[in-house]
């Protein structure tokens, strides 16, 4: 929804080339986007999502914050929860692999997402909700769509029960169905971001708004800064280590399932540790080593005086 705006980027956006190693379709670099710039990228995205104007957004609150600096691989958030306008709540989340009943847990977000109310609060002060599901894959192949809206309906007139419980599915795949409306809203541009493979189409996809630039951006610190970085493999590791599991789960029982997804999740929790214990000793050798820089600097300052003096 916003204008384009062609801009210079960061030094570290310009010197990327070649394959994007860890692309927005990683939740981890989906999710610091969306933390990092609330007030740019994240109303931009709720802004194409909803169809509405940037200034009909006043104000963006995340529910869910993720602080990547102190979480570790084993922290795993799957959605981005947003309270806007003080007045509606939205639920965001990624869906890159296949699985059977994710019909199921769509509809569990947007339950827990509407079921916002304190114990004795007016039902007229519940908060309306949409979960957006962004999916790689259809959900429905015999009714392939771009971007879907679902809501509750009696099945033989089609009067709608509530406008307030929304379900929307954003299939990538199908960006070549989108309707006129969908690509004034934004959110063909916003599809292909997500499917960039390549520093090259990030840039040129960067240019076409405020919103898309400051996730290409972001997109660039998660793929160079080391703290981020590694979480976003961890988030990979993570992910194919429920599929395999998942899919073993489906013969050998789900308590077997459970059992190695935790222990998964704890090897990942501990090299995660590991690093950042590593991390910390380095930055105190560095700190000593500089300490003792400055200490050889001044003795040298001092001997070149004496020197001087005897002379």
């Amino acid at each position: 929804m916003c204008d384009s705006n062609p801009t210079i980027f960061s030094e570290t956006l310009n010197s990327l080339s070649g394959p994007v190693k860890y692309t927005l379709l990683n939740d981890v670099v989906f999710h610091i986007a969306m933390n990092r710039s609330q007030n740019v990228a994240l109303k931009g995205l709720i802004s194409s999502l909803l169809g509405v104007p940037d200034s009909d957004i006043r104000n963006v609150h995340i529910l869910n914050p993720y602080d990547y600096k102190t979480a570790s691989a084993k922290y795993v958030i799957l959605d981005v929860k947003v309270e806007f306008n003080d007045s509606e709540h939205l639920n965001i989340e990624l869906q890159t692999y296949h699985d059977d009943y994710w019909s199921n847990r769509s509809l569990v977000y947007l339950g827990r997402t509407f079921d916002d109310l304190e114990s004795g609060t007016d039902y007229s002060k519940i908060f309306p909700a949409t979960h957006v599901s962004i999916m790689t894959y259809d959900m429905f192949p015999d009714h392939p769509e771009f971007y879907a809206h679902y809501l509750m309906k009696n099945v033989k007139n089609d009067n709608v029960y509530a406008t307030n419980f929304r379900l929307n599915v954003l299939c990538l795949k199908h960006t070549g169905l989108a309707t006129k409306e969908d690509r004034e809203n934004g959110l063909v541009s916003w599809a292909r971001l997500f499917l960039a493979t390549t520093w090259e189409e990030v840039r040129e996809l960067a240019l076409e708004s405020p919103a898309l630039k400051e996730v290409a951006e972001s997109m660039a610190r998660s793929n160079t800064d080391r703290q981020e970085e590694y979480l976003a493999q961890a988030q990979i590791d993570f992910i194919r280590s429920f599929g395999s599991v998942y899919q073993s789960g489906i013969n050998e029982g789900e308590r077997k399932s459970a059992a190695i997804i935790a222990k998964q999740a704890d090897k990942i929790s501990a090299q995660a540790a590991t690093i950042s214990e590593k991390d910390t000793i380095i930055s105190g050798m560095d700190a000593a080593l500089s300490e003792k820089d400055a200490e050889i600097a001044s003795l040298k300052a001092e001997l070149a005086s004496l020197k001087g003096f005897n002379n």
